[in-house]
């Protein structure tokens, strides 16, 4: 297959999950991010297809760590979906992130605890060689999602963006916490069965784990029990007009333009739809 080819097959492939995706969630996006979505996957594609995509030997490697126990004696088991790559007799274990690599980076500790996992299941339950372990960042860099923004369209920009990305974040993985690691995973546990969840302290909602992006952006606006949190209320009533309370308590969360613009015209969508379904035959 020409380069051609396998891009218009990426994009088939792409409209198919979406459209799945759309009715099994009933979200949907407008042009715009739907657009942006899809160069992520592209762009994705094109800078690690010489050197992860075509080697990868065994992909969504599903692991699992099974019959473990709480801290309360609760069984649970830990599962995780990895690709494997074998090369010049040397084997990397991916775990793919939708997280921007610059996050990643700095805050390494969070990932190679679960990489930790991963490469205990893989070597000691499995039996196999790793070499290894690295995250994906499937998020497009700032300079090249602005390269692809700006008009007229600047191949030479893209091109000198593309080639200064670096998604692959080597990971070091130690098997001497594995124990630890396993024990926080069933704290976690014991408190979602306990229903004990404590948000983060509202100053932390303003504030960023990296310079650039706030907590309540990362993390609250994917939250489907934000409007429930006494965090997130302090949040929004501290950034809210009350003129406008009304409104801005949804719209506040939404710091990322992209992100209002797909919250507000994706509804006046449904809207329009809605509106169509009640017409009077």
């Amino acid at each position: 297959m020409t380069d051609k080819e396998i891009e218009d097959e990426l994009l088939t492939m792409f409209d198919i999950n979406y459209e799945n995706l759309k009715l099994q969630g009933g979200h949907s996006m407008t042009p715009e991010v739907r657009e942006a979505a899809w160069n992520q996957v592209l762009f994705y594609f094109r800078k690690l297809r010489k050197e992860i995509a075509e080697k990868v030997t065994t992909t969504e490697v599903k692991l699992t760590l099974p019959e473990l126990e709480t801290p309360a004696g609760r069984r649970f088991t830990i599962e995780g979906i990895v690709d494997i790559v074998n090369e010049n007799d040397e084997t990397w274990m991916y775990d793919i992130k939708t997280h921007e690599a610059g996050y990643i980076t700095k805050n390494k500790r969070i990932y190679e605890q679960q990489l930790n996992v991963y490469a205990y299941i893989w070597e000691h339950l499995r039996g196999n060689k790793l070499d290894h372990t690295a995250i994906i960042s499937t998020v497009l860099p700032s300079g090249l999602r602005n390269a692809l923004k700006n008009m007229p369209i600047n191949p030479e920009k893209i091109k000198a963006e593309i080639d200064k990305w670096n998604p692959v974040i080597p990971m070091a993985f130690n098997q001497e916490k594995i124990e630890d690691t396993i024990r926080d995973f069933g704290a976690a546990v014991d408190n979602i069965e306990a229903r004990e969840f404590k948000p983060a302290p509202p100053e932390k909602l303003d504030a960023s784990d990296d310079g650039r992006v706030k907590f309540v952006t990362r993390y609250c606006i994917n939250c489907d029990g934000r409007f429930s949190c006494s965090s997130y209320r302090k949040y929004v009533s501290k950034n809210t007009d009350r003129k406008q309370a009304d409104f801005k308590r949804y719209y506040s969360a939404y710091d990322d333009e992209t992100a209002q613009t797909d919250y507000i015209l994706s509804n006046l969508n449904m809207d329009i739809i809605n509106t169509e379904f009640d017409k009077p035959e």
